[in-house]
């Protein structure tokens, strides 16, 4: 159990409000004849006053640490040796009475823009699709969904300006088109029941995947101020605040996933049935090719802590190995492997 002289506390802060969503949207289509219609459409979602949590029994930021970039292989994001530098949280709480109180405050913003191209035709000589490319960009000020409270969210406490990046949703390009088609009932006779109404739909979808940040794996042993003083941490995280663990100066979700993919087919058969009803022959295929979509990748790009050997005295951030390698994929609910099913469905 946690002494009282320790514990935290969480409140509301004096000016909380309730979020708000402001949506706007503008579209201009041209008919092109032949049953076609091409359209651009901008988009807009603006987020205001959505909640956020922060520590605000923190000292005063009184100390600077630097951390050099250990990459022996050159594989990382960050160039070996690089200096990354940022204020360090040390030294007694304002409150000693205290531990950790998180002001739950409305103060973050969020900003959505994209435009939208797209191209469709009405069911016309046995062949209809529609097909649509959207470009977007989508920031905020580190949005949270997080289902209840967590003691500190920012990378710096004193500063939400610090969080604004690429939202955790934004995806810069998208492409989807899909299509049907009959083949014509032109066939008489037996040869009818093999070649006369075929229905073909494949559906294909593209996207650049999810942001990724550089986040930290930390460490706060012996680490040392940029004048050589040792340092303890009010809490772990890479600033010592507690909060966001990601390296400072570079923002969020600055890196991708990988492009995702997905082609589906479906393709049926419908017979006659003594002029009384309709019997369809069906087959349908999801992510046909098996395409591996990539949607979870090892996070941690360093580690930081105390340098050891020719590193002594200086505080380092190791690269780690295995940031950005796969650990999951076609494990959910939009991404499977292949799969097919067969049916049949009678009309009458």
């Amino acid at each position: 159990m946690i002494p009282v002289s320790q514990s935290g506390i969480f409140y509301f802060d004096k000016n909380f409000k309730l979020p708000e969503i402001q949506q706007a949207d503008l579209t201009v289509e041209q008919d092109l004849g032949w049953n076609t219609v091409f359209s651009i459409s901008w988009l807009a979602a603006y987020g205001r006053r959505l909640p956020d949590f922060v520590d605000t029994n923190l000292p005063s930021s009184n100390a600077n640490i630097a951390y050099q970039v250990v990459d022996p292989t050159g594989k990382g994001p960050i160039p070996n040796g690089t200096i990354v530098t940022a204020p360090y949280y040390t030294g007694a709480r304002p409150d000693a009475t205290r531990g950790p109180k998180t002001d739950i405050f409305s103060g973050v913003n969020s900003n959505y823009e994209a435009v939208v191209f797209h191209v469709t035709h009405r069911f016309t000589n046995h062949l209809q699709f529609d097909a649509h490319y959207t470009w977007s960009h989508a920031l905020d000020y580190g949005e949270n969904s997080t289902t209840f409270t967590n003691t500190n969210s920012l990378l710096d406490p004193k500063s939400v300006r610090a969080e604004y990046g690429n939202s955790d949703q934004n995806v810069p390009n998208r492409i989807v088109a899909n299509a049907i088609y009959e083949t014509p009932s032109k066939f008489r006779g037996w040869t009818a029941y093999l070649l006369n109404q075929y229905e073909i739909s494949p559906s294909y979808q593209i996207q650049n995947g999810n942001g990724l940040s550089l986040n930290v794996n930390s460490s706060q042993t012996n680490l040392v101020s940029t004048t050589g003083m040792a340092l303890t941490a009010i809490a772990s995280s890479i600033n010592g605040s507690g909060g966001s663990n990601r390296v400072p100066g570079y923002a969020r979700n600055a890196l991708n996933l990988p492009r995702t993919r997905v082609f589906d087919l479906r393709v049926s058969k419908r017979f006659r049935v003594m002029d009384r009803g309709t019997l369809e022959i069906l087959a349908e295929s999801f992510n046909l090719a098996n395409h591996f979509n990539i949607t979870g990748v090892n996070s941690t790009a360093y580690a930081a802590g105390a340098g050891t050997g020719s590193f002594a005295g200086t505080n380092v951030l190791a690269f780690n190995t295995p940031f950005n390698t796969p650990t999951s994929g076609n494990g959910d609910f939009i991404y499977t492997p292949r799969q097919v099913q067969l049916g049949a469905r009678v009309q009458f």
